[in-house]
């Protein structure tokens, strides 16, 4: 007699959020996505703008909302134990952006102009 293990993948939902952006973009969740062997469909740059700040750059989609984590490589990355939530069967990648900052100087009494640095 012959005994085969016979087992199927655990399949998991994947969400996108990107924190700070106005309005706040839906994007569909994509589903069925197998632990370990499946391939996410990059969802792209997400749309909107962030109030009082110029338009920052997008970093790409990453497995933490501010630091560490890592940056999801849609033809290579698989989900595995770092990135999910086993009590719903759910993982999160977030938008990340290099915010632009532009710096003013304020002369006082003194003549002359000093450009804004950006």
């Amino acid at each position: 007699m012959t005994i085969k293990a016979k087992w199927e993948a655990d399949q998991y939902t994947v969400r996108f959020l990107a924190p700070g952006l106005t309005p706040n973009p839906t994007i569909t969740d994509q589903t069925g996505i197998n632990y370990g062997t499946g391939l996410i469909t990059d969802p792209g740059t997400p749309t909107g703008t962030f109030p009082n700040e110029a338009t920052p750059t997008f970093n790409g989609w990453w497995t933490t909302p501010t630091t560490g984590g890592r940056k999801w490589d849609f033809t290579t990355s698989h989900i595995g134990p770092d990135e999910i939530d086993d009590t719903s069967h759910t993982m999160t990648l977030y938008a990340r952006y290099t915010h632009r900052v532009t710096i003013s100087y304020d002369l006082g009494d003194a003549t002359g102009q000093v450009p804004p640095i950006t």
